[in-house]
């Protein structure tokens, strides 16, 4: 692609992108080649410097586009640097890494948007061949640098930007325009890119943990193309019924199930993300994986043997299906909330709001409760960044003015800047309690004392409370002496499950 760019520069000299018969100059080979050995940060400024000399040089179509693929090739190689020595984890990231994310952020924008320039430059003139290729480039090119933008929005639980999806509609738009054998190879790829984006957005990537958030990617790179965009004309009416065909809005964006049926033109040439064939497949890979056959001949990574993994496959046809809506409706509700994340931050919370300890307000945080259901909490930060938290550790919430402590797990994260934050919590249960157990076999043995958080009502259960502890405290089958506020009792285990990031749900039999 980029030599073909480069048979295409104008005659003319212009030293940031001037070559020397191999499409590499000498002045672009030791710029690419110092980013290497600086600092995410320097070297963004360095690329931020060199698309301000790009600017200002006032370039033709072809040769804004072969600098363009330079500096996106720099900027990539420089972002994967950055994630190979620091796979996000917690949720928050400091003013230093935002500033740099947004960098990124903003040098993808500029890329694209430039490349949405130069396309539309040339695009009154595509008849002529050489024209066509720096169109096609240009698309291709531009399509790419705002999916990395959405990706890399969502790997920092920050939101994608409404511009970036006008954009890349904007890219589809001009693919389906492109006429010939050449721009249906064009439209095919443009297309694979914009359904990927959706795809990506669709899955809720603010829900998953960073290593799940790459199988994501992984999974959309050899599986992706099996969902296509094309417009509502195109479909027949009763397939615009059928799960995983959705409409889009005017900028690109999935919104609803493409099943209205609205009539004329407008709606005619409306786009349309069609997911059936990405389903069925989906639907195989489980079916074959439950009937034990290898992940590889399914087209999966070799982890794809583990139930959690199974269990993310299955949230992908949920979601790409446009299924599960939600099962309690939102209630608008706005008091401030103190929230502790951790096993170890609960206990010192528990035990604070029982008045066995400091009441200095240092084992939880302060939040506002934005929503509530019966199915757990919005929370928004109030004030400093959250620290040390993750998607899918164990919390507990705690209304100001109530007694009554929630526990939950966080199931999605949504940062926003360094002093913005939202947090979606599913409830475990409520009415937690700081206990301890000790083992039957030894009751006076010194130091045999466990902490767990003992829950007094667990959804979905009539009777019999559980507890939580940490992982591998408490196994399956064995008796406890549990010492609570009812007094030191004799309880049996039923039943013992992960539920959190190193923590166990354990369940009481209610007969003991």
């Amino acid at each position: 692609m980029l030599a073909t760019l480069y048979k295409l520069r104008p005659t003319g000299g212009f030293t940031l992108i001037d070559d020397d018969g191999a499409g590499l100059g000498p002045e672009r080979d030791a710029w690419l080649g110092s980013l290497k050995s600086r600092r995410p940060e320097e070297a963004v400024r360095l690329i931020d410097e060199r698309m301000n000399m790009l600017q200002a040089a006032r370039l033709s179509a072809p040769e804004t586009i072969a600098a363009l693929t330079t500096i996106q090739d720099a900027l990539t190689d420089v972002l994967a640097r950055r994630d190979a020595a620091r796979m996000r984890d917690e949720i928050a990231v400091t003013s230093a890494e935002a500033e740099l994310v947004l960098a990124f952020l903003t040098l993808f924008k500029r890329i694209a948007g430039w490349y949405l320039e130069a396309a539309e430059a040339v695009a009154p003139r595509w008849f002529r061949k050489s024209q066509g290729a720096v169109f096609d480039i240009a698309l291709a090119q531009g399509a790419t640098a705002v999916l990395q933008r959405i990706e890399l929005a969502h790997r920092v639980y920050a939101r994608s930007s409404p511009s970036g999806w006008r954009q890349l509609c904007r890219f589809t738009r001009m693919a389906q325009a492109r006429a010939g054998r050449d721009g249906e190879r064009l439209l095919t790829e443009i297309e694979r890119l914009h359904a990927r984006a959706l795809l990506f957005e669709m899955a809720d990537p603010n829900r998953l943990h960073p290593a799940a958030s790459e199988q994501l990617r992984a999974y959309l790179k050899r599986h992706g193309a099996l969902a296509r965009i094309v417009r509502a004309g195109e479909l027949a009416a009763p397939d615009r019924n059928k799960a995983g065909v959705h409409a889009l809005d005017g900028d690109g964006r999935h919104v609803q199930a493409a099943a209205a049926p609205e009539r004329g033109p407008s709606f005619a040439d409306a786009l349309v993300l069609d997911t059936r064939q990405l389903l069925a497949r989906l639907e195989r890979q489980l079916t074959g994986l439950a009937a034990g056959v290898d992940p590889a001949r399914l087209g999966l990574p070799r982890e794809a043997r583990q139930p959690q993994f199974q269990d993310f496959l299955s949230g992908l046809a949920s979601r790409w299906s446009g299924r599960g809506p939600r099962k309690h409706s939102r209630n608008r509700f706005l008091p401030r909330a103190r929230l502790a994340v951790g096993f170890e931050r609960i206990l010192a919370s528990l035990a604070e709001a029982a008045g066995d300890g400091p009441r200095d307000g240092g084992s939880a945080e302060r939040w506002m409760i934005v929503d509530e259901c019966a199915a757990g909490f919005g929370l928004s930060q109030l004030a400093s960044a959250p620290t040390g938290i993750r998607v899918g550790d164990l919390c507990c919430v705690r209304a100001d003015g109530r007694t009554e402590v929630h526990l939950g797990l966080i199931r999605r994260a949504e940062f926003r800047s360094p002093r913005s934050s939202v947090l979606g919590i599913e409830l475990i249960g409520s009415r937690g309690e700081h206990c301890h157990i000790i083992d039957p076999a030894q009751p006076e043995h010194a130091g045999n004392t466990t902490a767990v958080i003992r829950v007094g009502r667990l959804p979905g259960r009539e009777s019999g409370a559980g507890l939580i502890c940490r992982s591998g405290d408490v196994a399956e089958g064995d008796p406890i002496l549990l010492e609570s506020g009812d007094g030191l009792r004799l309880r049996h285990v039923s039943g013992v499950a992960p539920v959190a990031n190193g923590v166990d749900l354990v369940l009481l039999d209610p007969q003991s």
